[in-house]
């Protein structure tokens, strides 16, 4: 959901430069860090959980070097190591 979000906020070319779209909310301060997710406030797929406990680190392809740290997951990994959207 972060990556989805960053990529929503990036310029693009054929688009006003005030329709730029930024991530909602502010960021953690490092001396006071979540007990959970760190971006569970800025994320539009929160649960719960999210804000409560951290996600274990989760390999989400067979070559391992795509990863997701997230309670909800908006790729699932199929049997030949590709991701799709669920």
């Amino acid at each position: 959901p972060y990556t989805d979000a960053l990529l929503k906020s990036v310029p693009r070319l054929d688009r006003d430069i005030n329709d730029l779209n930024p991530i909602p909310g502010l960021v953690p301060s490092i001396d006071r860090m979540p007990a959970g997710c760190r971006f569970a406030e800025r994320c539009e797929y929160k649960i719960d959980i999210c804000e409560q406990q951290m996600p274990e680190l989760t390999p989400i392809s067979n070559a391992g070097n795509h990863s997701v740290r997230c309670w909800v997951r908006g790729v699932q990994a199929t049997s030949n190591g590709e991701t799709e959207h669920e």
